[in-house]
């Protein structure tokens, strides 16, 4: 894996310098004026992004997930402009419009999607904390007690029986004695996705307060029973207010693809229904790049860390993916192992990437110096929707009878290749379960798509029209054409072609708003 990039600006500049100079070539040999206008808009950008660079010195140290879904989004966009400018379905500047609304809109859709999924982790107001580890063998001793100071003026004390053997026993008791004085107790667990279906291990325990922001509080009394038993006792004893500014914070990262989906289609419809253009054609001719997009996030994810698999099982004939330690996948291992109470220990030594205390280090059996062999599902979804994106593109150019269809095409491919990879990833740890089955919140999503990909595929073999252009080489298909041309001076939305008849004397398909 690798985070950072670090990349000799010289090399940046001679990169868009050559790519300028391949644009250049290509702009001279296209005869219409809208190609032509593509490829003088990516000269350019070449240029002048060659020039800038060639002004910094030293090497550029990029975020490789950003570098990545930069690349992806330069693809799509270069791609989508020619393939719309090809099918003449809208003018550049129109399809630029489209292309950076529905990028922008893009983002803003997945970062809404983990806000919904992650607010009360991250961005709302958080309560007093306190994390206690796991029970001792014994368990706790009749008379022992927990006494609690909350919110800096009740004291709440909690009388145990002795007969508290877990810790759902002990959440129980002091739920039954502090509850009422706004006493929240409960379970810290770690759970993933294993061969035989959901692992949970329990971590410890966390006493909290209903009450959120810096006026609450919670603390316990050092020399109570409870405290010497379950000790070290570690967390924040007052809560936190979190600024809104968080919010806008991409450094956590925080960009969810179906979020990003969601985005994309909500805006992008819009904006076609406003320039009266036909939906269904555009969203063919850009159908194969979502798919290639979403490959470049997944080398991002790749070098980065994330998104990562189950254990390969032993004897397995799939290469595996080992991470190092302090990435993402080798601390989820590592918590798994350890009490709760012992984060901000392994978060003190993470910041300097130290070594481990000898007490923890021999907590870490096989993953001492790394990850054992995983899953590379960021390999196996990217390469993936590269297929996708390919079967797409031909089905597009020869096989497509309908408009809309390559779109329906893409989601009923795509939406089986993430469930089927989350199957295998191990980085998830929410599930709820359809007939004894864990799902995750995408594969909720993908069985979701699947359905309205089929669906829709029904209502266009009953209501869908044939693309323009689908008649081509005949009298009828030169009119299309001829009646797809832009007007004079036309950059903006080309006129709408009736579809041709089909040959033999067939019924024509039934027209459809766009």
């Amino acid at each position: 894996m690798f985070p950072q990039l670090a990349i000799p600006s010289p090399l940046i500049g001679a990169v868009l310098l050559a790519v300028g100079g391949l644009w250049i070539r290509h702009w001279r040999r296209k005869e219409d004026p809208e190609e032509r206008k593509v490829w003088q808009f990516g000269v350019v950008l070449c240029l002048a992004g060659a020039i800038g660079i060639s002004n910094v010195l030293g090497t550029i140290r990029w975020g490789t997930y950003g570098f990545m879904t930069m690349a992806g989004c330069v693809a799509v966009t270069v791609l989508g402009v020619r393939w719309n400018l090809r099918h003449r379905l809208l003018g550049m500047e129109h399809t630029i419009e489209l292309l950076l609304i529905t990028g922008v809109c893009g983002l803003l859709g997945a970062r809404a999607v983990f806000l919904v999924e992650q607010w009360d982790v991250h961005f709302a107001d958080r309560p007093p904390i306190l994390r206690v580890g796991l029970l001792p063998p014994g368990g706790l001793s009749a008379g022992d007690e927990l006494r609690l100071l909350v919110h800096g003026r009740d004291r709440v004390v909690v009388r145990f029986r002795g007969d508290e053997r877990s810790l759902t026993d002990v959440v129980a008791r002091i739920e039954e004695q502090a509850g009422a004085h706004d006493v929240v107790a409960r379970i810290v667990t770690t759970q993933h996705r294993g061969p035989e279906g959901v692992e949970v291990r329990e971590r410890g325990l966390l006493l909290e307060t209903g009450r959120t922001g810096s006026e609450a509080s919670l603390s316990i009394d050092p020399a109570c029973a409870f405290a010497r038993r379950l000790g070290p006792i570690s967390g924040t004893p007052r809560g936190v207010d979190v600024p809104w500014l968080k919010t806008l914070d991409l450094r956590m990262g925080g960009q969810t693809y179906f979020g990003a989906v969601i985005g994309v289609l909500i805006s992008g419809l819009l904006y076609l229904r406003w320039r009266k253009a036909r939906v269904l054609g555009v969203l063919d001719a850009l159908a194969p790049t979502l798919p290639l997009g979403l490959f470049f996030g997944r080398l991002g994810c790749l070098g980065y860390g994330c998104c990562w698999g189950r254990e390969l099982p032993a004897g397995s004939a799939l290469p595996g993916l080992s991470f190092p330690r302090w990435s993402p996948a080798w601390r989820q291992m590592l918590d798994e192992r350890l009490s709760c109470n012992y984060d901000p220990l392994v978060t003190q030594v993470a910041k300097s990437r130290g070594t481990l205390p000898p007490e923890l280090e021999a907590r870490l059996g096989e993953i001492a110096q790394g990850t054992p062999p995983l899953h590379a599902a960021q390999l196996y979804e990217g390469l993936a929707v590269l297929g996708v994106a390919l079967v797409a593109y031909l089905f597009r150019e020869r096989w497509r009878t309908r408009e809309g269809q390559t779109f329906a095409l893409v989601v009923l491919l795509q939406a089986p290749i993430r469930f089927v990879v989350e199957h295998l990833r191990r980085d998830h740890d929410v599930f709820w379960s359809l007939a004894g089955y864990p799902m995750t919140e995408s594969q909720t999503a993908a069985v979701l798509a699947v359905a309205g990909a089929v669906g829709f595929l029904v209502w266009l073999r009953r209501h869908g029209r044939a693309p323009a252009g689908a008649a081509k080489g005949t009298e009828a298909g030169s009119q299309v054409e001829a009646a797809a041309l832009p007007a004079e001076g036309g950059a903006g939305v080309l006129a709408e072609a009736a579809p041709a008849a089909p040959a033999g004397g067939g019924d024509a398909p039934q027209e459809s708003g766009p």
